[in-house]
């Protein structure tokens, strides 16, 4: 800011200095809070594509450690189900396990929603599924009981043996109802009562194998 010169090699040498603008007096107050609020603009873009830029660096490191740990988890599952004919069975749909695994890890940071996960297996399979998860998962992971209350932030799975129902005070129900196609639990019988719940609010998801 001068009053003296209004000369151009002033004005550069200003610019080099590491000024922004060059005002010469008198001001005017109008022209002097237009400059103002350009550059406040400016900095307050700067930094939120500062914080938009470690965000995503955040995503990126949480959803690559996601998929290390699902490698893992989905390596620690065939393990456990490896020598048993319902093992067998299983061992060649493990294409579920990965996503399984790796999505609860990488969207664990204040997820707002509950989660219920079925998978169909043989009644009298181990519930081993909470134990495994609960390894690789930071949401709680629940083995849950009859009427348990539907959390969000929570991932409810269902029991062998059971079917999981959502009853319409949003807690959890079992039924030792026929099979669905062999199956008990079956995601028939979980999508069609929670669908009845939450209606659009439901997201319903489907992991196969290969």
């Amino acid at each position: 800011m001068t009053a003296i010169s209004k000369e151009k090699k002033y004005v550069f040498k200003g610019y080099q200095a590491g000024a922004v603008d060059y005002l010469f007096k008198p001001l005017d107050p109008l022209i002097l809070k237009s400059k103002v609020d350009f550059f406040l603009g400016l900095d307050k873009q700067r930094r939120e594509l500062q914080a938009k830029l470690k965000e995503a660096q955040a995503h990126r490191a949480a959803y690559e450690a996601g998929k290390t740990r699902a490698r893992r988890a989905a390596a620690t599952h065939r393990e456990h189900l490896q020598g048993s004919s319902q093992g067998n069975r299983n061992g060649r749909v493990m294409g579920w396990a990965e996503c399984l695994y790796a999505y609860p890890v990488s969207a664990s940071c204040g997820f707002p929603l509950p989660i219920m996960l079925v998978q169909h297996q043989h009644a009298s399979a181990d519930n081993r599924m909470p134990w495994l998860l609960a390894r690789y998962c930071a949401l709680p992971v629940i083995a849950p009981e009859d009427k348990e209350p539907i959390l969000d932030g929570h991932v409810y799975v269902a029991p062998p043996g059971y079917h999981m129902l959502v009853e319409e005070d949003q807690t959890l129900a079992f039924s030792t109802g026929r099979p669905v196609l062999f199956s008990r639990p079956a995601i028939d019988e979980l999508f069609y009562s929670a669908g009845a719940v939450y209606g659009r609010h439901l997201l319903g998801v489907i992991l196969r194998g290969q």
